[in-house]
């Protein structure tokens, strides 16, 4: 049995159905998150990405006033945006791509780790020292991550070093503005170690690995490989959920595995779809499983008319309807331009961003 028929049987045995309804709504776990005054979800992330910005490069020079203080209050604020609209947070790791990738992946990473952490029923403060290490996590190579993302040659044997360094590089960073969260810093120096023992720097294996590791490293992974290069597209959706499904037990663990896929969901929001009336529309929330319900169709909003055409404003499509049933994933022109917040149902429209 091949790999994607594996996936499909696994999909219709719903073992990565859609999100039920207690889980939509479910609380947060034990503690307390600051909250964010900021209505429109996609500001929040562009604010988080400039703290970010700012953060990252006084860790990099030795020079910041109160890094813990600093990173923990952008978790804090990271994870309100999750708490408010998680539909919204997905949409931003899948379709936004303002900033420089060295700001923009650790947001997007510490957004899945974020949403992550709460399925598997982490604390609020279990969840924190997550997201600190998803968000310093390749402060050892800033500026060689950019270079890379704007790169079209194969690697440098100075590159390759520079990279298999980066993880005790931004340990060393982080210890030498005073952080001692021993969690933080494990996770950050095991994040490329691979379950099979094949990662990098120490060749770790099982249980030797952190479990927040395994989890940055799962959530890194889908992050980097959703989010288009100079070189390359996105990759779809699909095939990275592929890779993920391929890679259980071997390059990532099988159950965590198993929960991030559930928790984006087949199509999550963010991503471009054609529906069989030749729509293309944009995935706006996760299947629900309703109660004495079979549907678990996702919400879309089609954006480009079977003609090619833009519509003037978002058309909501039910795609339990069969002439508005998604075909397949695919990926919008860069031409097209595209307003988030009226996607989302936000009042204020500007937030604007093209396609892939």
């Amino acid at each position: 049995m091949n790999s994607e028929r594996q996936l499909r049987v696994l999909l219709e045995k719903g073992l990565y159905r859609g999100l039920t309804e207690e889980e939509i709504e479910q609380n947060t776990p034990q503690g307390t998150v600051e909250k964010v005054p900021e209505l429109n979800p996609f500001a929040v992330k562009d604010d988080c990405a400039t703290q970010l910005a700012f953060i990252l490069k006084n860790l990099e020079q030795g020079n910041i006033e109160s890094p813990f203080e600093s990173i923990t209050h952008l978790c804090k604020q990271i994870q309100s945006l999750c708490k408010s609209d998680a539909d919204a947070a997905l949409g931003a790791v899948h379709f936004c791509r303002k900033f420089q990738y060295s700001t923009l992946h650790p947001i997007h990473t510490a957004i899945l780790c974020e949403l992550l952490g709460r399925r598997i029923k982490y604390t609020v403060d279990e969840r924190i020292s997550l997201l600190a290490a998803a968000l310093t996590m390749n402060v050892g190579m800033l500026d060689l991550q950019d270079s890379l993302y704007n790169q079209h040659v194969p690697l440098t044997a100075e590159q390759r070093k520079a990279i298999h360094d980066h993880p005790q590089q931004s340990v060393k960073l982080i210890e030498q503005v005073g952080i001692t969260d021993s969690v933080w810093i494990d996770t950050i120096r095991q994040h490329h170690e691979k379950v099979d023992g094949s990662g990098y720097p120490s060749r770790l294996s099982g249980k030797k690995i952190c479990f927040n590791a395994k989890i940055l490293s799962l959530t890194d992974m889908y992050a980097a490989l959703v989010t288009p290069r100079k070189n390359r597209k996105p990759v779809l959706v699909k095939e990275v959920l592929k890779s993920i499904f391929l890679g259980r037990g071997k390059l990532v663990d099988e159950d965590l595995s198993n929960q991030l896929i559930r928790e984006v969901g087949i199509f999550p929001p963010g991503t471009a779809v054609r529906l069989l009336n030749g729509d293309v529309a944009i995935v706006t929330k996760r299947a629900v499983v309703k109660k004495n319900r079979d549907s678990m169709a996702p919400t879309v909003k089609s954006i480009v008319s079977p003609r090619g055409g833009p519509y003037e404003e978002p058309q909501r499509r039910d795609c339990s309807n069969p002439l508005f049933k998604i075909e397949k994933m695919c990926v919008i022109d860069r031409a097209v331009s595209i307003d988030l917040l009226s996607l989302w149902g936000y009042q204020n429209s500007g937030q604007k961003e093209t396609g892939s």
